[in-house]
């Protein structure tokens, strides 16, 4: 995510994606052109965005010497001055969201339902097999398992959560106990 602190009027422009279907027609660059003309009839002093210098420069953007905070390659992160008569004054904070994992009570009929969806989602795409245990879930939840790295900060949502407490009456308590002690992840419960 990327916020601007300053008085001036600035554009933060999230990167274009166009499906693979639609690719080398134009789309990618007509959109851009179009984002670009509204920004300038809008009054904003400049543009500024995460992406391939390479791919955006044709459009004008350029490495920026305003990043703060950045924990990716500055390279990537560009701007595009549109209003060249004026000196735009501000810092440009750059960071990143925490990853979100949505786990589903209605997948979680009993204790095994609810690990094979903690295993199915928090070691997504590793031959990895947990235990089914409290021990275990506490592993997980610390990270480093595919899906993200070792106590990175993340969101976890857990929809149907008032059909896990009909299923998992008993373990229920030690289950959010394991949640609430992981400092870096923050749990949501829905329904």
């Amino acid at each position: 995510n990327i916020t601007f602190i300053g008085k001036d009027k600035v554009f933060l422009l999230a990167p274009l994606a166009v499906h693979e279907d639609y690719r080398h027609q134009t789309i990618g660059t007509q959109l851009m052109q179009y984002a670009l003309q509204q920004a300038k009839k809008t009054g904003i002093d400049a543009v500024f965005l995460v992406g391939d210098p390479n791919y955006y420069g044709r459009f004008g953007f350029y490495p920026t010497k305003q990043a703060y905070n950045a924990k990716i390659d500055n390279q990537f992160v560009l701007e595009l001055s549109l209003n060249k008569n004026k000196q735009y004054h501000g810092i440009l904070n750059i960071y990143e969201m925490p990853k979100t994992i949505v786990i589903d009570g209605k997948k979680m009929q009993n204790k095994e339902d609810f690990y094979q969806e903690i295993e199915k989602k928090f070691t997504k795409n590793l031959l990895f097999k947990m235990g089914h245990n409290l021990d275990a879930l506490e592993d997980i939840l610390d990270g480093g398992y595919g899906v993200y790295a070792y106590h990175e900060p993340i969101i976890v949502i857990w929809e149907n959560f008032t059909l896990s407490l009909k299923y998992l009456k008993n373990e229920m308590q030690d289950i959010i106990d394991v949640f609430q002690a992981k400092n870096h992840i923050q749990l949501k419960k829905k329904g």
